[in-house]
């Protein structure tokens, strides 16, 4: 095979995943895993702190309440970020798939 009839790699990997007995839906699934398991993990990771902070707040010592309060007010914080970030990301996306 010459150069000017070489495939391009992409059309040569959307070949092997056609024929992949997984397809290429399969294949879609596999690469969507990653984040997926990690957006779960930080979910996971959010909801252990949080009840783990919240352990202290029936306690009598304010010490306690106010730090476990700031925390928890910290992590409402960071939902907010992340929740208008992946929004931000969601209007982008559309934004963009109407122009195609």
């Amino acid at each position: 095979m010459n150069a000017s009839t070489r495939l391009p790699l992409a059309v040569v990997a959307w070949i092997i995943t056609r024929n992949n007995p997984f397809g290429l839906q399969g294949h879609a699934l596999l690469l969507s895993l990653p984040p997926v398991l990690l957006v779960w993990s930080i979910i996971a990771f959010t909801a252990s702190v949080t009840a783990y902070t919240l352990q202290n707040v029936t306690g009598n010592r304010i010490t306690n309440a106010a730090s476990t309060w700031t925390i928890i007010a910290l992590f409402v914080v960071v939902f907010i970020s992340a929740a208008l970030g992946i929004y931000t990301f969601a209007v982008i996306w559309r934004w963009q798939s109407k122009n195609l």
